[in-house]
């Protein structure tokens, strides 16, 4: 059966800002630029991706080179197969599974409400019933709304991590999700929440092919859920053999039809929360409602992440820094830092080198 959320037409403008990105496979053939916009707009135009009904609002766009040299990155030296587990899977934190509507915010939800949460859970060592309520889960609107434009299509990954470390983020509890309101600015009480909590230290884990750069190393991407045991994000595609309902347990996910534009919907930000080397496959967790895939979870296939994921991004570990007005009343949660926050989670195999070129610009 097909659920009436599934149908909702996604966006593609193909002047000016776009909320979709390219085929991988005809952006590669274009030498990336500071505005991919350019670039996407000139395949877009002569092929056109399209946007099917079968699937909810994407709104993943794409990355420029500028933000990745204004961006620290991390350096990753994989771990032996045999020195780390078979299968990891990042679910002791998580939020409940989330619905976005007919709202472009998938960034939003994977960064602030999937990522943010998870890592500010496992910090402060949230409860199963803590885990549920509002105020400790990150609002996916207060990120779309200071990083979307002004418009209701779709936003860079870029822009939300560093929009979590440069102006914090504020729960569900004072900026609640409404999927027709993509404008309406953060309250005073919302500001100052997320002034409380600013992220410690974002950085790319990767850009991927679409950008002519590496492709993702697995063994990489094994080795900083293993060692750091958090969730990352990154987009990718979905073409028009993407599950759009129901899936078993077991299934995983790999490219069946020609990757070429008019078989694409558009690009999907996601965070993905473990591996499997059985299953050859990577756990990920949508923002489609607990009625798509299998609860709200599915398995891509490693191939599939290798050849087609992009702009992949991390928080370093250790929880929020706190910056708060000492005469305002205290948070709910604790603001003092812990001893090794700093490194909580750290391990020699895994650094972060420093931003190539001056601070990312946040309006």
């Amino acid at each position: 059966m097909k659920y009436a959320q599934h149908k909702r037409v996604c966006r593609l403008i193909v002047s000016g800002t776009l909320s979709i990105v390219g085929a991988p496979s005809l952006l590669a053939q274009t030498a990336v630029t500071d505005n991919p916009a350019a670039v996407i707009n000139d395949w877009a135009l002569k092929a056109g991706a399209k946007p099917s009904p079968q699937f909810p609002t994407m709104g993943a766009k794409p990355s420029t080179a500028a933000d990745f040299r204004r961006s620290s990155r991390f350096v990753i030296r994989a771990l032996a197969r045999d020195a780390r587990p078979p299968q990891v899977l990042l679910t002791d934190y998580l939020p409940p599974i989330a619905q976005q509507g007919e709202q472009g915010s998938c960034v939003g939800w994977s960064t602030a409400y999937y990522c943010y949460s998870y890592s500010v859970a496992k910090q402060r060592k949230l409860t199963p019933e803590a885990r549920l309520k509002p105020e400790f889960q990150f609002s996916p609107a207060f990120l779309y709304h200071l990083g979307n434009g002004g418009k209701d299509q779709g936003m860079g990954l870029a822009t939300a991590f560093h929009l979590l470390q440069q102006k914090g983020c504020s729960t569900l509890a004072e900026m609640p999700y409404d999927e027709k309101d993509f404008q309406t600015p953060p309250s005073t009480a919302a500001t100052a929440k997320a002034d409380q909590y600013h992220a410690r230290l974002i950085a790319s884990l990767f850009q991927g092919k679409p950008y002519q750069q590496p492709a993702p190393d697995l063994e990489v991407l094994k080795t900083f859920l293993a060692e750091v045991k958090e969730p990352f994000v990154m987009a990718i595609p979905i073409y028009k053999d993407f599950p759009n309902d129901k899936v078993l347990p077991d299934f995983v996910y790999n490219l069946t039809v020609d990757p070429k534009p008019e078989n694409m919907a558009g690009y999907h930000a996601i965070t993905i929360i473990g591996y499997d080397d059985a299953k050859k496959a990577f756990r990920m967790v949508n923002s489609w409602g607990e009625r798509w895939g299998d609860g709200g979870f599915l398995w891509l296939a490693e191939d599939f992440v290798h050849d087609y994921g992009t702009d992949g991004w991390a928080l370093v570990p250790g929880g929020p820094v706190a910056r708060m007005n000492p005469r305002e009343p205290g948070p709910e949660w604790p603001l003092q830092e812990t001893k090794n926050a700093g490194v909580l989670g750290w391990t020699p195999h895994i650094t972060v080198e420093p931003p190539a070129t001056s601070r990312f610009p946040i309006r």
